[in-house]
């Protein structure tokens, strides 16, 4: 049983940025599936009035999804950074191996 929470986090605003990104505004359920407390209609709900671009908002607002769209895009950089150090180790230990091989 999930148990749904009001209160949202700033990490999960952040998360439902990079969710909404990824999946489309669509896509609720695969949204909501990533988090533990939220349901595809919270998250809905969540980014149709905090977020959505189309929605006039006040200026704090809008200072504050522009922050969390950029953080978002910040932690999708990190994210492939990882992923490509841990793929050039890999290769480096490849090469490693395989030149221990041959001396």
């Amino acid at each position: 049983m999930i148990i749904a929470t009001n209160e949202w986090l700033v990490t999960e605003d952040l998360l439902l940025n990079c969710l909404v990104k990824k999946h489309g505004h669509l896509g609720w359920e695969k949204v909501a599936s990533c988090f533990v407390r939220k349901s595809a209609e919270q998250c809905q709900a969540r980014w149709y009035h905090c977020f959505d671009p189309s929605i006039i908002k006040t200026r704090e607002e809008a200072e504050k999804a522009a922050l969390l769209c950029h953080l978002a895009e910040l932690s999708d950089a990190v994210t492939l950074l990882k992923e490509d150090k841990a793929a050039v180790v890999a290769q480096l230990a490849e090469r490693l191996a395989n030149g221990k091989k041959k001396g």
